[in-house]
């Protein structure tokens, strides 16, 4: 039996008493016509890279978020949008998935001067969301045919396919939670599966499916692994409780301020979502009590378009927004 969604009214959300404000960092940077998609810190959140419109990614040096610099020319330049970037920890090898269906790998163990690892993945070609396991080892492709594969990364040189997720619609988004056992897949239709990937050679789901109103484009674990957030074309952002995935439990009420979600993360301690919207701004969320969700501080409008990826660098101290405008802006958290 699939779990609807509840059905809750809409709520007037006040700041929550003391927050803070993220401060902006330098000037914005890669201000050109080409939208920026997706983007990915290191490990050590010292190198940012940004996928665009174009097909290009860039890798741009953040290590001072006042200065960034362009660490190389453009990597894999085809003329599809790059839906999607992830470093393996390693932070030699950067997993690129375009909207043309291919994932190609790179080496950027000296990311002055990158170089493909072999061509794209066999039976990628149905690519529309990129997922990396937090160990680096498996990979997970959703396809518009409604499949997830898993792949091992542990040769980038010799990626090995091993298992497959079937019984999603075109799958829109992923996740995988901290520990990497579980999978989260949203469907083009709006529903939600969670799959036990602790053995990617043997996945299987768990429980019934969350079923939505509209399609799941954007999932996000928080770090406890049991709080998954999930964003729809309903202008809502709903979090649940899935520690028992037979019993999911929505937390609290949706968030409901008029915006229709583009993009959407944790913070690396779980406790903070950042979301940005298609009207240009971004608000930050405290989410510490996920039954009473509360803005911090009033939405951020440094943008002139869509906000379309938000990410945390792990190390907490900085977030990027990257926008249908061409710009990318870093924002000092304190």
């Amino acid at each position: 039996m699939a779990i609807p969604p509840p059905a809750f009214p809409e709520a007037a959300l006040a700041p929550s008493p003391g927050s803070f404000r993220p401060r902006p960092l330098g000037v914005s940077f890669f201000g050109h016509r080409d939208a920026v998609w997706s983007m990915a810190f290191t490990p050590d959140s010292r190198t940012l890279a940004v996928g665009l419109d174009d097909g290009t990614v860039w890798l741009w040096d953040v290590t001072d978020p006042l200065r960034p610099q362009r660490l190389s020319g453009p990597l894999a330049a085809d003329d599809d949008v790059v839906w999607s970037v992830t470093f393996v920890p390693d932070r030699r090898t950067l997993a690129i998935g375009g909207s043309d269906g291919t994932v190609r790998l790179w080496n950027l163990a000296d990311p002055h001067h990158p170089h493909p690892i072999g061509g794209p993945l066999p039976d990628s070609r149905a690519m529309d969301s990129l997922m990396l396991a937090p160990d680096g080892r498996t990979l997970a492709i959703g396809g518009s045919d409604g499949t997830v594969r898993l792949w091992n990364l542990a040769d980038p040189h010799h990626p090995d396919p091993i298992g497959v997720l079937t019984g999603s619609h075109e799958v829109d988004s992923m996740v995988f939670a901290p520990d990497g056992r579980t999978l989260a897949v949203g469907g083009s239709d709006g529903t939600v599966r969670l799959w036990d990937v602790a053995d990617p050679h043997a996945p299987h789901p768990l429980g019934d499916p969350l079923i939505g109103r509209y399609t799941a484009g954007s999932l996000a674990f928080a770090s406890d692994g049991r709080t998954l957030a999930v964003g729809n074309g309903s202008q809502t952002l709903w979090v649940w409780d899935i520690a028992d995935p037979h019993h999911l439990q929505p937390l609290g009420e949706p968030f409901t301020d008029g915006h229709m979600p583009e993009s959407f993360t944790f913070a690396p301690n779980g406790r903070t979502i950042a979301a940005g919207f298609n009207d240009g701004i971004m608000q930050l969320w405290d989410v510490a009590d996920p039954h009473h969700p509360r803005p911090i501080g009033a939405p951020l409008t440094s943008h002139s378009d869509a906000v379309l990826s938000v990410v945390f660098a792990p190390d907490s101290r900085t977030l990027a927004t990257g926008s249908g405008d061409g710009t990318v802006h870093l924002w000092r958290l304190s």
